[in-house]
């Protein structure tokens, strides 16, 4: 199955604005380069059939301000899934590109007090080479083995 036009416009239109390098220096310090929407979408056509499976997981540890996980968003919103937000989970080492993921976000599917906690709780910032990837508001580069050590933590591993 393929993405179906009307949602390829709704994504293309979300993004219209968006700029594919916001700083050199960001480019040259972090490597700082966001994915053009038309490539987001070649991508997301691959899995579209996993897309479509209702609550199918999507996580980006390099999210940046959402290019790849907002697509996915609108698909979920499009074919009406009820676990849209809560299985989006992304990780990005700026603030800002954090801040304007989770707005970019909420646009979408609804600034609802639920939406702003999962969306809160699901895009955070963290080097996503060293996070845990639990996205339980735990210190993000603590292990299981010091929450333990800080009887943060009962469950085995």
């Amino acid at each position: 199955m393929r993405i179906p036009r009307k949602i390829m416009r709704l994504c293309l239109t979300e993004s219209k604005n968006r700029l594919l390098v916001k700083d050199k220096d960001r480019v040259d310090e972090y490597g700082e380069v966001f994915t053009p929407t038309p490539r987001v979408l070649r991508m997301l056509d691959e899995i579209y059939d996993d897309l479509c499976t209702e609550g199918h997981t999507v996580m980006d540890p390099f999210v940046g301000d959402g290019q790849l996980i907002l697509p996915v968003a609108i698909i979920k919103q499009e074919l009406r899934h009820t676990e849209n937000l809560s299985t989006i989970y992304g990780v990005d080492i700026m603030q800002d590109n954090v801040d304007e993921c989770r707005k970019r976000l909420l646009d979408v599917c609804g600034h609802t007090p639920e939406n702003i906690a999962i969306v809160e709780r699901n895009i955070v910032c963290a080097d996503g080479h060293r996070y845990h990837y639990r996205f339980d508001g735990t210190d993000p580069y603590k292990t299981l083995d010091d929450l333990q050590n800080e009887g943060l933590w009962e469950g085995g591993l």
